[in-house]
């Protein structure tokens, strides 16, 4: 059941197409980031000429979110 849930997501993020189960250019981009499908598609996307003014941003708000804890207490 979970893999079914896991390949909606990756179909909706348009990361697979969904009559033939293989990659897209958006799935193949995505997979090469170590980071949750819906984090890669958005610093994927971020990439574009129009997103430019908030990539930097965006990539922050992902770095923070990938982290268990962004608080680190020696």
């Amino acid at each position: 059941m979970s893999f079914l849930n896991a390949f909606q997501i990756l179909i909706k993020l348009g990361a697979v197409d969904p009559t033939t189960g293989d990659l897209t250019t958006l799935g193949k981009q995505m997979a090469t980031l170590p980071t949750e499908p819906i984090y890669s598609k958005l610093l994927v996307t971020s990439i574009k000429p129009e997103f430019i003014a908030v990539r930097s941003k965006i990539a922050s708000i992902v770095a923070m979110l990938s982290v268990e804890n962004i608080f680190f207490v020696p």
